[in-house]
């Protein structure tokens, strides 16, 4: 199974998510723990506001902007209205018609009744964002440790401003940095809650990654079910299926995905040797610490050990969306690792060549 880039995101988008309404300033625990109480959460909500007869035009009255504001108070998505609060009256950034931009896209895309994807509403957000916002305060191109480092920064201007209730110029949230931080993490929440609320109700095209993250069958496992809920989807389900997958856990989830490169600029080293990991009876492990630069590092090794013509390339590596989508997934693989010697890589990868195969043809086009 190949992952897009827009599954990347959404496993991404997730977890910073998640890491923003806990009330916590450190993000604790595994994937396991948080993901199911948070989509269960928006299920509920969803299943609570639905005509069952009537999919359609109950989304589009759950997600409409006004609406939106009631479900993330309900949903206890605190922080956001606050931020929302703040982007608008002290900011001058018309949050309204961010939400009712992405709204009206959706809307028209099931009025017309169209297969919505995340990739179609990752475009919608970035569109909305683009028409409402400076583009100096839109930055798109962070990795996830780089974003959970700006929600503990956020979440600490937001505790100053909600105990003293002032907005200092220059300083605090309505800086030009925590203005970038907050409206990039507020608009990343929008995004999230269209994609889970419309997989909730079985609107999304099948095949989309979104379907799977609610507990949903679909395409990509090849058991869809014509949108139905998938049988006895619950608690005892937090483990197994796309998440082990992606975290490299789960006796059903050690396939890996599927990279082909079609690049003819960088060619394979002759002495690089495809050497299996991640096998039946071991599991991968890099020397080194699991901090950001050092899997960066290791990865752009890889790179270089597999492909020639790329010494003076790191910049352009970095660069790449799926390598950074690599990089962010190594690092919460390891999250829990913190205190272990060495880089544990996820079981979703089983050679250095299918790893840097995912992201070479990028480099390719851009060097």
């Amino acid at each position: 199974m190949t992952l897009s880039n827009s599954e990347f995101k959404l496993y991404v988008d997730t977890m910073i998510v998640q890491a923003f309404v806990e009330d916590d300033l450190v993000k604790k625990g595994g994937v396991g723990n948080f993901v199911t109480p948070l989509l269960d959460k928006v299920k509920d909500y969803v299943s609570g506001h639905i005509d069952s007869k009537n999919k359609v035009n109950s989304v589009i009255n759950i997600l409409a902007p006004g609406a939106i504001k009631v479900m993330l108070d309900a949903l206890g998505f605190k922080w956001i209205s606050i931020i929302a609060g703040i982007l608008t009256s002290a900011l001058h950034i018309d949050v309204a018609s961010i939400i009712g931009s992405v709204y009206n896209k959706v809307k028209s895309m099931l009025g017309k009744g169209e297969s919505i994807t995340s990739s179609a509403i990752d475009s919608a957000v970035k569109s909305a964002q683009s028409e409402h916002a400076p583009a100096d305060l839109v930055d798109d191109h962070k990795t996830y440790a780089e974003q959970m480092r700006d929600i503990r920064l956020l979440k600490l201007a937001l505790i100053e401003y909600e105990s003293t209730g002032k907005l200092v110029k220059n300083a605090g949230i309505i800086s030009p940095m925590m203005a970038s931080k907050a409206l990039n993490i507020f608009t990343t929440v929008i995004g999230w809650i269209f994609k889970t609320v419309l997989a909730s109700a079985g609107l999304m095209a099948a095949g989309d990654v979104a379907n799977k993250l609610v507990g949903r069958s679909n395409a990509l496992d090849g058991s869809l079910e014509g949108g139905k809920p998938t049988p006895g989807w619950g608690k005892s389900q937090q483990s197994g299926g796309f998440w082990d997958k992606l975290m490299g856990g789960g006796a059903k989830s050690d396939a890996p995905i599927s990279t082909t490169s079609t690049q003819t600029k960088f060619p394979k080293n002759s002495s690089y040797i495809d050497i299996p990991k991640n096998t039946s009876s071991s599991n991968w492990v890099e020397q080194g610490s699991p901090n950001q630069a050092s899997i960066e590092s290791m990865v752009i090794s890889f790179a270089k050990d597999v492909y020639s013509g790329l010494d003076s390339l790191d910049s352009v590596i970095k660069s790449t969306t799926n390598f950074r989508n690599i990089v962010n997934m190594i690092i919460n693989f390891n999250i829990t690792r913190q205190d272990d010697m060495g880089i544990f890589i996820p079981r979703t990868f089983v050679s250095k060549k299918q790893m840097v195969d995912y992201f070479i043809d990028e480099v390719a086009s851009k060097a």
